[in-house]
């Protein structure tokens, strides 16, 4: 029972921590993005995480001083920008994480995950930038932007133990995105292409998508390749409207 506590309480934490990181980039770069829903602002904060991890893995190892200070600094962001979320959307937000966090606890990991997604990561966490890597397996020399994300997840309690977790993170902030775009049309009773569009694409993801065993490297950037094709078919509604 205390290591399930200890698990759900780690993976409470990555996700605001990459929410925190989301606010720090959009203050930085694009205030306007302040104002978008938490599922974009979460994308982006997983962005920016590993565009961190890529520039700091050349210095310093991901190691645990290094990544709870890494997270203490998302966790205080959060806070700092918790005013922004709309106590309405805050309940959709736990009950979406309530349902979906037993993927994590029953589903098994990639079949390449012993081969090389978590040995990568691993070595990461363990080492600065080793040159000739890639001597070591065919796997060394095709690295993910995910392995570097997850390589910030090695934690005391857990270890390695959420090295698969990403994917889940990223499935997590689609649906918040998919759900709020689908509700915010009910509202205002817009039945159009866009509402059917996302209706279509969060009943297709979560059918088809929804063992994340079987999230390796593609299925997270599909997933947010279907939400640009969303933006852009928004875009191109907009104009046409107007």
């Amino acid at each position: 029972m205390t290591e399930h506590l200890i698990f759900s309480s780690y993976i409470l934490i990555f996700i605001l921590s990459s929410i925190g990181y989301g606010f720090i980039f959009s203050k930085i770069f694009e205030k306007e993005f302040l104002k978008l829903n938490l599922g974009y602002i979460g994308i982006i904060g997983i962005f920016f995480s590993i565009f961190i991890s890529v520039l700091t893995s050349y210095f310093y190892p991901h190691n645990y001083y290094h990544n709870i200070i890494f997270h203490l600094i998302g966790i205080v962001s959060f806070g700092f920008f918790i005013h922004n979320l709309i106590k309405k959307e805050i309940l959709l937000y736990l009950v979406l994480l309530s349902l979906m966090i037993s993927g994590i606890f029953i589903f098994k990991n990639h079949d390449d995950f012993p081969y090389y997604h978590l040995t990568y990561a691993l070595n990461l966490s363990e080492n600065s930038f080793l040159i000739g890597t890639g001597a070591f397996s065919h796997g060394f020399r095709t690295p993910s932007s995910i392995f570097y994300y997850h390589s910030l997840l090695y934690m005391p309690g857990i270890k390695f133990f959420l090295f698969h977790a990403g994917p889940f993170f990223i499935l997590y902030f689609f649906n918040i995105i998919i759900l709020s775009n689908i509700f915010e049309k009910l509202k205002n009773k817009e039945f159009n292409f866009i509402y059917f569009f996302s209706l279509f694409i969060f009943i297709f993801i979560n059918i088809v998508f929804y063992r994340i065993s079987e999230h390796g490297t593609d299925r997270s950037s599909q997933i947010l390749l279907v939400i640009i094709f969303l933006f852009f078919f928004e875009i191109l509604f907009l104009n046409l409207k107007n």
